[in-house]
């Protein structure tokens, strides 16, 4: 006789083998291509934290007006315990677009302005962590009020296009910042722990805190030639993980027919992740894996609003497809905008592939209605054969992202030439 966690168990086999064999009744069945192969582990890091303990240097400057453009990312006018105001992206806007959308500019290419966002944020953690330079690193940062984009983990973190972020830069006159250093005289700066314990609190009471100023030049027109530089070579990393994509739709299948053979996956443990996130290496661009996830995520995103869009024009299997994979946006895809964590794509293909078929009734804009067998397998098929062809497509883009920084020099010299 079975207990109760017995009975769970095989009413939940039982359910994905039915999965299963829906699947292949309806579909051709790809398991030929679902090949158990190491996709090769480079450890990366995502967004750095900011270590304790930092000097106490403010940057004077005039405060940057907080905005609003096109619904896109806005910025609070409450700031936390770390002095950064939190980046939001998404709200307020037009849900019907892509976040990546909200501030692209006309005729400019999705995945560029993406590009500009991610090298533009690594540039800023290369001035302030390894560089040093936390003055110009928080000027970078509020320089046109992005202030907390350096841990922004999204799609939307821009004001502007990509073209005209870095053309603003180039534009941007010298400018130079006054600072404020304070040295802590009463409270004992300075000297052995036992020494600062021995005089308690209140400290050496002879000792005042004394607050030093200098400045110090900052130079926007090297911050742009910088940023472009990092550009190119983010840019040509994409084009070498995003054909990484394909590996990863295997493996998923290899995974989820695991499962459902075995009522687990016994070598998901033995499965290395292509990037890691351990800030100790070096290796490459300092945001390569967030840029990886990140990746995973917007081609995930435009390959499930493209095939929104296909189904819904289609018959009425299609049209029932198309009104699942609104709901379960709906329900199960908030990840997709703003800041989110890491995995969103995976997690929500998941839950895909946890729904159970059904029987749903379809109504054809001419008024005619049928009983459809809805497959959310057949669903997350269609979203990973797109979401590569977009991988695919981005690559021949990219390629082509130097021809881009020629081009904003060129008119930034024209403008020059034309100035009375």
């Amino acid at each position: 006789m079975c207990g109760p966690a017995q009975i769970a168990r095989v009413s939940d086999a039982s359910r994905r083998a039915v999965c299963a064999a829906l699947f292949l009744l309806v579909l051709a069945s790809p398991s030929s291509a679902f090949s158990l192969q190491p996709i090769g582990v480079i450890s990366r890091q995502h967004q750095p934290i900011l270590p304790a303990g930092r000097a106490n240097a403010i940057a004077v400057r005039v405060p940057l007006p907080y905005v609003s453009l096109g619904g896109g990312v806005f910025l609070s006018r409450s700031f936390g315990p770390s002095g950064l105001a939190p980046l939001r992206a998404g709200e307020g806007g037009e849900r019907t677009r892509r976040p990546s959308e909200f501030n692209r500019e006309p005729g400019e290419s999705e995945i560029k302005t993406f590009l500009t966002q991610r090298a533009f944020q690594n540039l800023i953690f290369l001035l302030a962590d390894l560089g040093r330079d936390q003055i110009t690193a928080d000027w970078l940062e509020g320089w046109r009020g992005y202030e907390g984009i350096r841990h922004y983990h999204g799609l939307s973190g821009l004001h502007m296009g990509g073209r005209a972020l870095i053309a603003e830069l180039l534009r941007e006159p010298n400018e130079e910042v006054t600072v404020e250093f304070k040295r802590r005289g009463n409270g004992g700066h300075g000297g052995s722990p036992e020494r600062a314990a021995a005089m308690g609190a209140g400290g050496n009471p002879y000792l005042q805190d004394h607050v030093y100023e200098f400045k110090t030049k900052i130079e926007p027109r090297r911050l742009g030639d910088r940023l472009m530089r990092l550009r190119q070579e983010v840019a040509d990393e994409w084009c070498e993980d995003l054909l990484l994509l394909g590996k990863e739709n295997e493996e998923m299948w290899r995974s989820f027919f695991e499962t459902v053979r075995e009522d687990e996956d016994k070598l998901k443990d033995l499965q290395m992740p292509v990037y890691t996130h351990d800030p100790s290496e070096s290796v490459g661009s300092t945001f390569r894996g967030g840029n990886y996830d990140l990746l995973r995520r917007l081609a995930t995103l435009k390959a499930i609003v493209h095939l929104k869009d296909e189904y819904m024009r289609g018959n009425a299997m299609e049209q029932a497809k198309g009104n699942f994979l609104d709901k379960m946006m709906t329900v199960h895809g908030s990840g997709f905008e703003g800041d989110a964590p890491y995995h969103v794509d995976k997690t929500f293909l998941g839950v895909l592939l946890e729904s159970t078929p059904y029987m749903v009734r379809s109504q054809l804009p001419s008024g005619e209605g049928s009983m459809v067998l809805l497959s959310p397998i057949s669903v997350v098929e269609d979203i990973c054969q797109v979401r590569q062809s977009i991988a695919e497509a981005w690559c021949m883009e990219l390629e082509q992202v130097s021809d881009d920084h020629t081009a904003i020099q060129r008119e930034l010299l024209q403008q020059s030439l034309d100035f009375p």
